[in-house]
């Protein structure tokens, strides 16, 4: 998932992404894999961990004016009410929404798409208090374009004694079809981070990197083809114009003047399991950034793109 901070009005592959996935929070639209880096892992007894939202840099969001593209894909919103609590939010083991918790409160509407699956749904919610003087209840829905409320949970803090007590996770299902069938990654085996695995993901990652460095568009168009044809199949669009797409993408994130990228430090990677076990998300070994970036520019935003990985037919391919 790449984050630019330059783009034309060209109704690319991105732009199409966009309407898949993108954040509301507090007035402000913005990618969603943007807070990619804020958000927490869960540890074994479900808590998050360091769930901040302002560590992460300044990213300009991506927009364009572009014509409206009827699809065959739903879309999908999980909206939180306000709430004083500290949540994350996973859907099908995707991290989608997550929050620290403080005394003003916190609302938030995201666009899940991208992590619904065709079938069975599971929504896992984290909730807990970081400061037992500012409880409050807890709301989430998950709707679409065609059904208000496909799932909704809460929690009530203004009963005596609320059930569960604070901290707690709880997992809740609810069933959608999709038009176009699964994901690829729905179908994916599960990852093990064992040595070699690791050695394999990242010489894909190298073969990545060493595309983007030279600026070298077909090999991208072709590192990204799974995820291509992943929603040109959502979107009603044909393999052709998926691919035209992508292009134009990378020939315009490669004209931005000075195009370089900060080395990978391969040997201290983080590698994050997604999507119950499926898929893995790449980091810095710091979580800091995406896994690869540019410099930032004169203003301080950087193209940044983060890289989300599974096996198919036995061979790694971005799936994100």
């Amino acid at each position: 998932m790449i984050y630019r901070p330059r783009r034309s009005a060209s109704a690319s592959r991105y732009a199409l992404l966009a309407a898949l996935t993108t954040s509301f929070c507090l007035g402000a639209s913005v990618p969603l894999f943007a807070q990619a880096a804020q958000r927490p892992q869960q540890g074994a007894a479900g808590k998050a961990a360091n769930p901040s939202r302002s560590a992460s840099p300044k990213r300009k969001a991506v927009t364009a004016k572009r014509k409206v593209i009827m699809t065959l894909f739903p879309a999908f919103a999980l909206d939180v009410g306000n709430t004083r609590l500290a949540y994350t939010i996973s859907v099908n083991g995707w991290v989608v929404d997550t929050s620290p918790g403080n005394t003003n409160g916190h609302f938030s509407s995201t666009r899940i798409g991208e992590y619904i699956a065709d079938g069975d749904n599971i929504v896992s919610i984290h909730l807990s208090a970081p400061d037992p003087k500012f409880l409050s209840s807890f709301g989430v829905t998950v709707r679409s374009s065609s059904n208000p409320k496909l799932f909704d949970y809460g929690w009530d803090a203004s009963v005596p004694h609320p059930h569960p007590p604070l901290p707690f996770t709880t997992e809740k299902h609810f069933t959608t079809h999709l038009p176009q069938g699964p994901w690829e990654w729905q179908t994916a085996p599960k990852i093990t981070l064992d040595a070699p695995t690791k050695a394999a993901i990242n010489a894909h990652l190298k073969r990545f990197y060493d595309a983007l460095d030279s600026k070298n568009v077909d090999e991208c168009v072709a590192l990204f083809a799974l995820s291509n044809r992943d929603h040109a199949a959502a979107l009603g669009m044909s393999a052709a114009e998926s691919d035209k797409n992508s292009r134009e993408g990378w020939v315009e994130t490669f004209s931005s003047p000075g195009w370089h990228l900060r080395p990978i430090d391969y040997p201290h990677l983080r590698y994050d399991l997604m999507a119950g076990g499926r898929v893995v998300h790449v980091l810095q070994a710091n979580g800091g950034l995406p896994l690869i970036n540019t410099p930032p520019d004169s203003d301080g935003s950087h193209t940044g793109i983060d890289v989300f990985l599974c096996q198919v037919h036995g061979q790694w391919a971005v799936v994100r």
